[in-house]
């Protein structure tokens, strides 16, 4: 047992890589660390955000580490480069969670403006290649399921703790274009958000 000492302030996210061997911090210092927890030492720290970083996730090759925090930027890494290779703009506050997807083809993001959205990681393009906002407050948590098919967000408006939106590509994964989403209640039922002039419109 040890301690991963190095961040200069609070730490707010703490993630394992894939298999487990190495671990990300986010702090408040505004940078992410990546760690071997078997020696407690620092492998490298990635500097960059202009505020706190609030999350960050290695894709499943480790190959690189995606990020999100209060500047309202999603941040792609070269993990051993200790470089940005993109920097995904277009929350309109800050990024709460984000995670890889479709095999680390995607990011998904969702932050405090009740947005959900999906960025190609193969375009040099820095917007976001789906949008949603389907979230009644600010989305706290993001994942995606399966081979990329499900992403799931999950809201942090008190009265409904276990309020969630699963958003289903319809008829292709997300690693491919998406043209339109569904919206999965939790009990089942579906509502649509199909794509009108660029712009996502609920059904």
């Amino acid at each position: 047992r040890g301690r991963l000492l190095g961040h200069q302030g609070p730490v707010v996210a703490v993630r394992f890589t894939a298999p487990g061997e190495y671990c990300l911090t986010a702090g408040k210092d505004r940078t992410v660390r990546l760690w071997n927890p078997a020696t407690c030492l620092c492998i490298k720290a990635y500097e960059g955000h202009g505020n706190e970083v609030r999350e960050a996730r290695a894709s499943p090759d480790n190959s690189r580490i995606c990020s999100a925090g209060g500047d309202r930027q999603v941040f792609l890494w070269d993990v051993a480069r200790a470089r940005t290779v993109r920097r995904f703009r277009g929350h309109d506050a800050a990024v709460n969670a984000v995670c890889f997807g479709a095999g680390g083809a995607v990011v998904v993001s969702g932050g405090y403006d009740q947005a959900v959205k999906a960025w190609d990681c193969r375009s040099q393009s820095i917007d976001a290649i789906q949008s949603v906002t389907c979230c009644r407050d600010s989305v706290t948590s993001v994942a995606v399921e399966g081979a990329g098919d499900d992403a799931v967000a999950r809201c942090a408006r008190a009265l409904y703790p276990e309020y969630q939106r699963r958003l289903r590509a319809r008829g292709q994964p997300l690693s491919r274009e998406v043209v339109s989403l569904q919206r999965v209640e939790p009990g089942g039922a579906a509502g649509g958000a199909e794509e009108r002039g660029g712009a996502p419109q609920h059904m």
